[in-house]
Parts: C-alpha cells; sequence; structure tokens
C-alpha cells in the first residue's frame, strides 16, 4: 500500500515538470525511441559489410523506415550525399 501512494505521489510531481505527459507516458515514449535508434543500429552494422551495389539495391527495396534509415546512413559514410540517397528512393519503376 506505502510503495502505491509513494509511486502515485511521484507520478504527481513529475506531471508537475513534465506538463501534461504523465511520467509512464513519457517512460514508454523514451523505450520507443531508444528501439528505434537500436534498430538502426543494427542495420548499420549488418550493412557495414555489404557493397554499395548491395546496398542500394537493399534501399530500393526496403520499406521499414529504420531500415531505410540504417542504409542510408551507411551509404552517406560512404560517399553519397543526401540528395543522392533521396533520389535513389524516388526512381521511377521501370
Amino acid at each position: 500500500m506505502h510503495f502505491f501512494l509513494f509511486c502515485l505521489y511521484f507520478d504527481l510531481c513529475l506531471v508537475a515538470y513534465v506538463g501534461s505527459m504523465s511520467f509512464w507516458q513519457k517512460l514508454f515514449s523514451d523505450e520507443q525511441q531508444n528501439e528505434h535508434k537500436n534498430q538502426i543500429a543494427c542495420v548499420e552494422n549488418d550493412c557495414s559489410c555489404k557493397s554499395n551495389e548491395q546496398l542500394v539495391e537493399a534501399l530500393l527495396n526496403a520499406t521499414n523506415e529504420d531500415v531505410i534509415i540504417g542504409i542510408k546512413k551507411v551509404l552517406a559514410s560512404r560517399g553519397y550525399s543526401r540528395k543522392e540517397l533521396n533520389d535513389l528512393q524516388h526512381l521511377p519503376l521501370q
């Protein structure tokens, strides 16, 4: 019972600092953001040993936003410009 009251008090105090977003909502939001960053980092690690041609092909076929961001980061680190990467994704169907 004391633990529940403490958690409730803690949550109410945080509302004053965080605004209308509760502590639990902010914690969940931060978890989701960290999940996306981890997925992007995993994609970057997986792509590091692939050739540029393989990455371009994977980028053209990718539908997951985290995969797209990860591939773009690797290609950008290899000298591709942001414009080139955006143009690649908007190629017309052949």
